[in-house]
């Protein structure tokens, strides 16, 4: 019977072993799934967080754009009711004059136009350099 009794305790150590190691594993896997979900559940937040960062900081600069554009429109409107800005509105967009005015327009040259027109200057002095060293060759 002692033998008996002795089988049933080393059964019941081992089997208590299992159970503790058993338990320990489920625990401590347990644990690692907690630690993954709650690891998971910050990065989504830290990426929430950034991304909201960065819609704030979009939104501060489209505050700033709009109080700079308030500003000018505020200073166009004070222009507006200043006479003198008036005048020079009329006169330079609608081409407008005073009474016994006369008005001197100058023809618009393009870009194409100006460029030809230096090249032409430019030709008409090596010319003229070139004659001249000609001459003084000859003397």
């Amino acid at each position: 019977m002692k033998r008996g009794k002795k089988r049933i305790k080393k059964r019941n150590k081992v089997a208590s072993k299992i159970f503790s190691t058993l338990f320990f594993v489920v625990l401590v896997s347990g644990m690692l799934g907690f630690l993954y979900l709650l690891i998971r559940a910050n990065l989504k937040v830290f990426e929430k967080r950034r991304l909201l960062n960065e819609k704030a900081l979009a939104l501060q600069k489209e505050i700033e754009r709009l109080l700079q554009e308030k500003k000018e429109m505020e200073e166009k409107l004070e222009n507006i009711q200043n006479e003198a800005y008036l005048e020079k509105i009329a006169r330079e967009e609608l081409n407008l004059k005073k009474e016994g005015e006369k008005v001197v327009a100058f023809p618009v040259i393009s870009e194409d136009k100006r460029q030809e027109i230096e090249e032409k200057k430019k030709n008409f002095w090596n010319n003229f350099l070139k004659k001249i060293k000609i001459k003084n060759k000859r003397d």
